[in-house]
Parts: C-alpha cells; sequence; structure tokens
C-alpha cells in the first residue's frame, strides 16, 4: 500500500496514477453537506389538476388569446410577406414558393434576405 500523503481521486487512483492493486474503491465522504431546496409545490398556490383538466385549461386559454387577435390588422412586416408578396397571388404557379424566398424575391437575388420558408409561405396562400 502506499503511503497516506498520496491523495486519492473519487475513481480509486492516487495522485501519481498507480492504484492500490486491490481493485476496490473507496467511496469518497464529502466535507460539505448537500443543501437541497425547498420544492416549490409546497408553498406556491399551484392546484393540482388530472391532465385532462390541465390540458382543457391551455386549450381553452390558447383559443382565447388567438380568437382576440383573429380580426386584427397587419402589423409590422405583414404587409410585405402577405400582401406585397406576388407568390401568394393565386394566378401565381405554386413553383414560386420554392424557388424564391419569404419575402418573394428570387433567392439568388441580392436582395433576398434568404430567408427560405416555403410551408410558411403556403399557408399564406
Amino acid at each position: 500500500m502506499f503511503p497516506k500523503k498520496h491523495r486519492r481521486y473519487k475513481n480509486g487512483y492516487y495522485m501519481n496514477g498507480m492504484g492500490d492493486g486491490t481493485g476496490t474503491v473507496e467511496p469518497e465522504v464529502p466535507d460539505v453537506p448537500i443543501v437541497y431546496r425547498p420544492n416549490p409545490e409546497t408553498f406556491l398556490p399551484i392546484p393540482r389538476l388530472q391532465f385532462r383538466y390541465a390540458a382543457l385549461v391551455i386549450f381553452v386559454l390558447s383559443v382565447v388569446c388567438f380568437a382576440v387577435t383573429y380580426d386584427g390588422d397587419f402589423v409590422f412586416d405583414d404587409s410585405e410577406a402577405i400582401v406585397g408578396n406576388q407568390d401568394l397571388v393565386p394566378s401565381s404557379p405554386l413553383s414560386n414558393i420554392i424557388h424564391n424566398d419569404f419575402w418573394g424575391k428570387k433567392l439568388d437575388s441580392k436582395l433576398s434576405h434568404k430567408s427560405y420558408r416555403p410551408l410558411t409561405t403556403l399557408t399564406f396562400r
């Protein structure tokens, strides 16, 4: 056995890289006690719901948030992406959506932002 002056690592090896030869590893006892945070379920007033009721609450809240904004006007860049995009006109071929970016510009153009989102553009059509 090696002298005690060598410090032992968690994997059972000493600092000089040699094990003690027995193949056993002594568990290392932490010097500092582990402090756990309190469980927030014990002091937050959150009702406990079954999964189906919690899913229903989330669904209803989502529908209410969407319904409030359904009749709203276009904001920010919607006028460029939807109103001014010629790819969304029914008379334009569907292949334009594949060859153009989100804004309706050719992908190889210097004016293009290279934002390729054909599925999103298809949902606006």
